[in-house]
This record gives structure tokens, sequence and C-alpha cells, in this order.
């Protein structure tokens, strides 16, 4: 085989690889998640986050203020009721759990002789 035909051929691998990678970095399932970096879980950025906050908070004027706690506390009261909800909810679903479990061993359920 002669050099430039060698040098051909070389050249069509390269692009083969090049198309090829191309190809499986289109065909690539998205993430649905995004990575997770480094400070979402550390206490330095969220205590930086907690002072930024507060900052913020502070430059506010006082009918913002006033607003901004009343939305905090609306926003409270919703998510305490939804979890009393939840709570009363699994509570019903146990006791007509156990009440369909009486009720099967005692009323359908053949008696023993």
């Amino acid at each position: 085989m002669s050099n430039s035909q060698q040098q051909e051929w070389q050249q069509k691998l390269k692009d083969l690889k090049i198309e090829v990678d191309a190809a499986t970095e289109n065909s690539r399932i998205p993430e649905v998640l995004p990575k997770i970096d480094a400070d979402t879980f550390n206490p330095t950025a969220w205590q930086e986050r907690l002072f930024q906050t507060r900052n913020w908070f502070e430059r506010v004027p006082a009918s913002g203020k006033l607003a901004v706690m009343a939305g905090g506390a609306i926003g409270g009261l919703i998510l305490l009721k939804t979890v009393f909800q939840l709570v009363t909810s699994l509570i019903t679903l146990a006791v007509v759990a156990v009440g369909i479990s009486f009720a099967y061993r005692y009323l359908v359920t053949p008696k023993a002789d």
C-alpha cells in the first residue's frame, strides 16, 4: 500500500470517528435532573444565602416588610393546613383499613364449627 493511500485511509477513519462522535452526542438522552454542585450542601453557602436574604430584607421599606411577613404567614398557614389534611387522611385511611379488616374477618370468612 502506498503512502498516499495510507494517508487517505487515515483521513477517512478520522472523518468516521467525527461522524460517530457527532451521532452519539446528538442521540444522548438529556439529563432530567441538573447536576448537583458542591455549593448545594455546603453550610457556608447556606449561611451566605441567609446573610444575603437578611440584607435584602433590611433594605425593603416598612410596607414591603409587612407584605413579605404577611405573605410568609399566609404561606406557612397554607403549608400547615396541608400537613394537617395529610395526617387526617392517613388516620382516616388507617381507621377504614382496620374496619374493613374486622368486617372481613368476622362477617365474610366462614365460621369454624
